[in-house]
């Protein structure tokens, strides 16, 4: 399990000020991250340097959460890459359900409003 100050982290979503709320919530727990803001973007910059954890909106624009996660996995399975832990955030709690998020390599979800202390006990699930 690798420690929570060692991972690399991308942050997508297409309305900056989610990416900013996610940005500041990291800096709480001196965490910082690289920002896409549409799947196709994160999917390009995940291709140059994979992260260890996506923080993924769902519905945006160009590749949505669903096809962006897809692309992902699939990027890794090709490459022999060590799975990224992907995190859907999002305020659409009722509509998205975990299993259904997990058929398209998504592991978790993050509903949103969420505190520092909701992303810290996400994270801590799967980092040290």
């Amino acid at each position: 399990m690798k420690s929570l100050k060692d991972i690399s982290i991308l942050l997508v979503d297409d309305y900056e000020i989610n990416l900013q709320v996610l940005s500041l919530s990291l800096k709480a727990l001196s965490l910082t991250g690289d920002k896409a803001i549409n799947g196709l973007e994160a999917y390009e910059k995940y291709m140059e340097t994979p992260y260890d954890l996506i923080l993924l909106d769902i519905m945006m624009p160009i590749l949505d959460g669903y096809e962006t996660s897809l692309k992902i996995r699939s990027f890794e399975r090709e490459n022999n890459i060590e799975p990224s832990v992907i995190i859907a955030v999002s305020a659409n709690r009722e509509t998205y359900n975990l299993q259904e998020l997990q058929l398209y390599g998504i592991d978790d979800i993050l509903p949103k409003p969420f505190t520092i202390k909701d992303l810290r006990e996400k994270l801590s699930r799967y980092f040290a």
